[in-house]
């Protein structure tokens, strides 16, 4: 595997280990923390599994965008001053999970205020009668004016990934291993990995998301364009063939 090369997070990766698993509650990294191995091949980030059972050799992808939890507006009863760190926000009848946009993004999209990015600290369960309390990591540098100011989250791609045939989601990278539901992995972001052809694998493809398939690639110019996938890497290695797993090199990032 190679030691650490280099492990931009709070303490020791004493525990890192991408062919293994953890089950506890709580992440012990960031969700997103990176680890590169000392021989430079790969690099790995780390992250929860979202809605069911993943698979090794498949690539995960962020968590579907809400779309009521897009370009809405603040609580009009809630104006938000310069340097709070708290938003209360009109969730457009749909309800947020506890810690569903933890490590994730708050944008104001228009409006007073519109043009700010910050981080999410952790967001409160929120039934889809009610409003979504957000704590930010940064203090607003522009006050917010409620019932006016339009907001988006975008959910941290590493916090409950995914496989999914969706070619413009955000991509998260390959497990090495099965992980279930809740389980916390690595995931390579960068490097040769096996992945599941989704159609045929040409040599010297660009390869995005596949759009039947979950978890599979597929040539970028086998879809609707080169330019409506996200790209996540390329077949310069081998060609492949529909539905085996074949070695590409991974460039999330």
């Amino acid at each position: 595997m190679g030691t650490l090369l280099s492990a931009p997070v709070s303490g020791a990766l004493m525990d890192f280990d991408p062919y293994n698993t953890r089950t506890e509650a709580d992440s012990t990294h960031q969700y997103g923390a990176l680890v590169a191995t000392s021989h430079g091949r790969d690099s790995y980030r780390h992250g929860k599994v979202g809605a069911s059972n993943v698979s090794k050799g498949k690539l995960q992808q962020a968590p579907a965008p809400i779309a009521n939890h897009v370009n809405q507006t603040i609580d009009s009863a809630s104006n938000v001053a310069i340097g709070d760190k708290r938003v209360t926000l009109n969730n457009g009848g749909t309800a947020a999970a506890v810690g569903e946009y933890d490590q994730g993004w708050f944008i104001t999209v228009d409006g007073t205020g519109e043009g700010q990015t910050l981080g999410v600290e952790h967001n409160a369960a929120a039934a889809s009668s009610a409003d979504i309390v957000v704590d930010l990591d940064q203090p607003l540098a522009v006050a917010l004016v409620a019932g006016t100011t339009e907001y988006t989250l975008a959910h941290n791609p590493y916090n409950a990934f995914v496989e999914a045939a969706v070619q413009t989601r955000n991509p998260s990278g390959f497990p090495l291993r099965d992980l279930l539901l809740g389980d916390f992995g690595w995931l390579k972001n960068r490097g040769v990995s096996s992945a599941l052809g989704g159609s045929a694998v040409s040599l010297g493809g660009i390869l995005g998301s596949d759009a039947s398939t979950a978890g599979a690639v597929t040539d970028a110019t086998d879809q609707s364009g080169v330019d409506a996938i996200v790209k996540v890497g390329a077949a310069s290695i081998v060609a492949g063939a529909t539905g085996e797993y074949h070695p590409i090199v991974v460039s999330i990032e």
